[in-house]
């Protein structure tokens, strides 16, 4: 048996649900031969676009599986735009037969897996027969677009649930607007590697130590400016520590605010630790609401109370405990509070066991038997 998957980042990026979906269905079936194509332009290019991007760290212990291959589409950023986006027709002619070659080697036994809409991975869709396929919608990955993109981005995604047989959510919300499109939907929640990750410490906080509130990942339109601000503020012996790439200018930042750099995975797990409490100040908007953040998992399986905002799904963690709403609190009691919900080392270690990937995929495991 052979996967080809469309994945939504790069093979070299920090590992995300897409590298733990494939790593899961190599370890858990008889997969020989893995193609993964990474991500290619999809919608009409931004003013922001020509900005210098901030780098994106990978982690430094992440292997390449030894049977898997990554594909790098050429593309214009045209796909939007009807009649026009054919010409990446003729950029894709030996992409095509690459795709088309691989599922012939597979021999029918093929999993053909979609993480992202795209053109390309819809007309290899409705190209070959096979028996799984599979499209994991992890995000509302059209309300990142706007106009021609998002009305492709919506047709595209429309299409290829119907034509799957097979569809999974990473939240609850990502599932209801699309019921109508599908009957049957998985919600595999988001996950983490646990074993990856060492043994809480027992917090040793001291008067003279300053408590740290920190936050890793990306940095950009869904990231509430304001409310951070406003947290440094109303706290000022606490450091408001931020790691990760930012993809929006930062306005003026109160003294106690630092901003860093992305590091690699190891880094940040050594950073977190070093946190006093995990936090995640999104906006709620309708593109928060679809969102089931990594973040949370990795400060959670490090035994940290959580300090968010009440979007996507982060109401259903809180009936876990260990999670204080900014919205449920001041701003000047949010530490305090924060900290009185710190997990045992008994509730972290349940909480690892329920959320690492092979307990979340373990749902689909029928899928590929």
């Amino acid at each position: 048996m052979d996967l080809i998957y469309f994945s939504p980042v790069p093979w070299d990026s920090y590992t995300q649900r897409p590298h733990e979906f494939v790593k899961y269905l190599a370890e858990s079936s008889p997969v020989e031969k893995i193609l993964w194509v990474n991500p290619f332009p999809t919608r009409l290019p931004r003013a922001n676009d020509f900005r210098r991007r901030p780098d994106l760290v990978s982690s430094k212990s992440k292997k390449k599986l030894p049977f898997l291959t990554v594909l790098n589409v050429p593309c214009f950023p045209l796909e939007p735009i009807p009649i026009i986006k054919h010409l990446n027709d003729l950029l894709w002619k030996n992409v095509k037969t690459q795709l088309l070659n691989f599922c012939l080697d597979s021999e029918d036994q093929l999993i053909l897996g979609i993480g992202k809409p795209n053109r390309l991975g819809l007309w290899l869709l409705n190209h070959i027969e096979t028996k799984i396929t599979i499209y994991d919608r992890m995000d509302e990955f059209s309300q990142f677009y706007s106009g021609l993109s998002k009305i492709a981005m919506k047709s595209w995604e429309q299409q290829i649930i119907k034509r799957v047989n097979r569809v999974m959510v990473s939240a609850q919300h990502l599932a209801s607007n699309i019921s109508h499109l599908k009957s049957e939907i998985s919600v595999v929640e988001n996950g983490y590697d646990m074993i990856s990750l060492p043994l809480p410490q027992k917090e040793n906080v001291t008067s003279h130590e300053p408590i740290v509130l920190g936050y890793v990942g990306s940095i950009a339109e869904w990231f509430d400016w304001d409310l951070t601000i406003a947290l440094a503020n109303k706290n000022p012996d606490c450091i408001i520590r931020l790691i990760g790439p930012c993809f929006v200018r930062p306005p003026v930042l109160p003294d106690n605010v630092e901003l860093r750099e992305a590091c690699p995975r190891e880094e940040i797990i050594e950073q977190i630790r070093l946190f006093s409490i995990g936090i995640i100040p999104f906006k709620i908007n309708p593109l928060s609401q679809g969102v089931d953040p990594i973040k949370f998992y990795e400060y959670r399986g490090l035994g940290k109370p959580v300090l968010s905002t009440q979007f996507g799904s982060m109401p259903d963690h809180a009936k876990q405990g260990g999670v204080v709403f900014f919205e449920e609190t001041s701003l000047e009691e949010c530490v305090s509070q924060s900290l009185s919900v710190s997990p045992t080392l008994l509730e972290v270690e349940q909480f690892r066991k329920a959320s690492d990937w092979s307990t979340r995929f373990a749902k689909i495991s029928t899928w590929i038997k």
